[in-house]
């Protein structure tokens, strides 16, 4: 649900900021001094080393087969606003992630957020494909959990990163397009704090409100970095 209402604001938004904008007379043509509004889902594998080795030994000492985080999946909006006459654009874009892992008694929940301005650039482009090189640097949240049979714990953490990829937009009308996109994400987040714990959580070493979550007696890392595949659509206006 929680994903469900953050695609539905971010939409909402970023509608509303297009009709604005056309209230004013925005837009002015395909390729210069045109804004837009995007919409992408994205599917990367951020490498959870620390708590899949939490979760090793939990396997280990418990003779279970916890599965480990994998897979994540990325929903995000943006708002663009190309520079007249030039090959540059801006673009702000927030995003909601997940990644989540269950099995044998455990389950383990990462959720989050980032917001990334980026520049973008339009080296070659014709009437119907448009590509592009991008990056920024933005900020990125991420909560976890990990709930299992002798306790449970919550942490979160924070972190300033950088993103960069290339893509191409396959323009279906004179004002839509489907976008295919590759990013290139480093966000790394050192250091999380514990929220809440319950019973004895296993396969932490320290899990004691408002100090680091640690494990093995050293902070517990999380991280957004990783390769994304994103798959979109844009309505330029």
């Amino acid at each position: 649900m929680t994903l469900i209402k953050f695609a539905l604001l971010s939409f909402f938004l970023a509608t509303s900021v297009a009709n604005a904008r056309g209230r004013s007379g925005g837009a002015s043509g395909a390729f210069s001094g045109e804004s837009s509004i995007g919409i992408e889902l994205s599917v990367g594998g951020p490498s959870q080393d620390d708590l899949n080795g939490v979760v090793d030994s939990i396997n280990a000492l418990q003779s279970r087969s916890t599965n480990k985080l994998g897979t994540s999946y990325e929903i995000s909006v943006d708002y663009q606003s190309r520079l007249s006459g030039t090959i540059f654009a801006i673009q702000y874009r927030p995003s909601y992630f997940t990644q989540s892992a269950t099995g044998s008694g455990y389950d383990t929940k990462l959720v989050g957020m980032t917001f990334f301005p980026m520049l973008r650039l339009y080296p070659l482009e014709n009437g119907f494909i448009h590509f592009f090189l991008q990056g920024g640097i933005g900020y990125g949240k991420l909560s976890g959990s990990m709930t299992g049979p002798f306790g449970s714990v919550n942490w979160s953490g924070e972190s300033f990163g950088m993103q960069g990829g290339l893509g191409a937009e396959f323009m279906i009308t004179d004002s839509q397009a489907i976008m295919l996109e590759g990013n290139l994400r480093y966000m790394p987040i050192q250091r999380n704090i514990t929220s809440s714990t319950t019973g004895t959580p296993s396969g932490f070493s320290q899990t004691a409100g408002g100090y680091e979550l640690e494990s093995n007696g050293t902070d517990t890392k999380t991280t957004l970095s990783g390769v994304y595949g994103v798959v979109g659509y844009r309505f330029i206006f």
